[in-house]
């Protein structure tokens, strides 16, 4: 099953309000009705600390999600940044419509390959609405991941048993993790061939 990091505290508010902010912003599913918003700033920042998931092993499906939208006119515009630990691993400007609307962030395999610590990530809000009559609210954000493959580290030398061999790498992320089926170790993703004997 998907995993879900939501917010789960706040690291820096900035001149956001209502503190606290990751409250406002962990529903599931979204409510609307809850937000924080920023008023009368230039290039503003606050920054949400998200929970911890496993490290699934994989590059694809990660999926960075945040309900937004804005009241007033002229320039009025926010960037999120999905952090780990200082590392910036994609920044990306939100859609502030009138009314609330979704932005899909899709992580590329080399960004999802630079999260090293899932228990580290964080999501950097830094907005500009430089006027009374200017606001952006944010309503909800939630990084999905695919399920965390089971795996148990093993020697990575053992690759035959019972005329089954490991024969090629596929495009995965890096061979680290040793997986175990039916007595034989995998390490990463790889492609698994079966060898037939005549007895």
């Amino acid at each position: 099953m998907t995993q879900y990091a939501r917010p789960i505290a706040d690291l820096a508010t900035g001149a956001w309000t209502t503190t606290p902010l990751w409250s406002k912003l962990n529903e599931d599913p979204y409510d609307d009705g809850t937000e924080i918003r920023l008023n009368n700033q230039t290039a503003n920042a606050c920054d949400i600390d998200l929970g911890t998931v496993t490290d699934p092993n994989k590059s694809t499906n990660h999926i960075l999600r945040i309900r937004a939208h804005k009241t007033g006119s002229g320039t009025i515009n926010c960037t999120a940044v999905l952090k780990c630990g200082t590392t910036s691993i994609r920044s990306n400007a939100l859609t502030l419509g009138t009314s609330y609307q979704e932005t899909t962030i899709t992580l590329t395999a080399g960004e999802a390959d630079a999260i090293t610590d899932y228990s580290d990530l964080h999501v950097t809000l830094t907005g500009t609405c430089a006027s009374s009559s200017r606001y952006i609210y944010v309503s909800w954000m939630v990084l999905e991941v695919p399920e965390a493959n089971q795996i148990v580290e093993e020697d990575a030398g053992a690759a035959r048993n019972d005329g089954i061999t490991v024969t090629d790498q596929t495009n995965e992320r890096d061979a680290v993790s040793v997986a175990k089926y039916g007595g034989v170790s995998v390490v990463g993703s790889w492609v698994v061939e079966e060898t037939l004997y005549d007895d």
